[in-house]
């Protein structure tokens, strides 16, 4: 069993927080004051993150997230609860939902990182260079690079200083689990994000480069301004969906 640590905010309705890639707590800072009042809101960081026991060998890093998170709900009583995730925790939420379909009320993916072909070209190459020079992966996911990394995909390549505290804690974060969850994003997305019938909503954001929106929108998808630090600079326009939604 992975032990993963926690948050509980709020009060009301349970719904459980999948973090992107290496930003656990500090991503949900704006949106998390805004749902507390109608919600409890539990912020887990998920497997090998913060303080969270690392994700067992040889298993795909989102389904660690999965068994983790049940095991969590389990643990703390709730029969039920709403999923969201958010980017790569999409991938997370939606590995949850397929494993335990019951117990999931509904589903929010926000900003969801279903990769197109440009970014399945970088990360292949990213995961390609790493497989045969594993200390040049290393550097390529430290240092000014990721800083580069966040301020772009996260930005649109504006300077924050929200990108700052990005970048510093996904650095924090064990290097292998860092990688882990990037190459087992490109394994996945080779399978179709499917949700078997499951009400669910999805979150896009205008100027979104890493997860873009369709060109047109299902009946529970809606657009909302911003990029993907949607999160921290939109979280009025999500925290309004989520209870029009839930």
């Amino acid at each position: 069993m992975t032990s993963i640590s926690y948050r509980v905010e709020g009060q009301g309705k349970p719904l459980v927080l999948f973090h992107g890639w290496g930003v656990t707590f500090p991503i949900w800072q704006n949106l998390a004051p805004l749902l507390a009042s109608d919600y409890t809101l539990i912020m887990p960081e998920l497997p090998g993150n913060g303080n969270s026991d690392l994700p067992p060998e040889g298993l795909d890093y989102f389904q660690a997230c999965a068994l983790a998170v049940e095991d969590l709900r389990r643990q703390l009583g709730f029969n039920q609860w709403a999923v969201l995730g958010y980017s790569i925790g999409a991938w997370g939420a939606w590995a949850y939902l397929n494993r335990n379909f019951g117990v999931v009320s509904k589903a929010i993916f926000l900003c969801p990182a279903i990769l197109h072909q440009p970014s399945v070209l970088g990360l292949g190459l990213l995961a390609h260079l790493d497989r045969r020079w594993p200390r040049l992966g290393d550097w390529l996911l430290s240092g000014w690079r990721i800083q580069h990394l966040v301020q772009t995909l996260g930005f649109n390549g504006r300077p924050h200083p929200y990108a700052d505290l990005w970048a510093e804690n996904i650095a924090s974060q064990p290097i292998q689990v860092t990688k882990q969850c990037l190459y087992d994003l490109l394994a996945s997305s080779r399978t179709p994000f499917t949700l078997a019938g499951k009400e669910s909503l999805f979150i896009w954001a205008k100027q979104d480069i890493l997860a873009v929106a369709p060109r047109r929108l299902g009946m529970l998808e809606r657009l909302i301004p911003g990029n993907h630090s949607a999160p921290l600079l939109q979280a009025d326009a999500i925290a309004e969906l989520i209870h029009s939604f839930y």
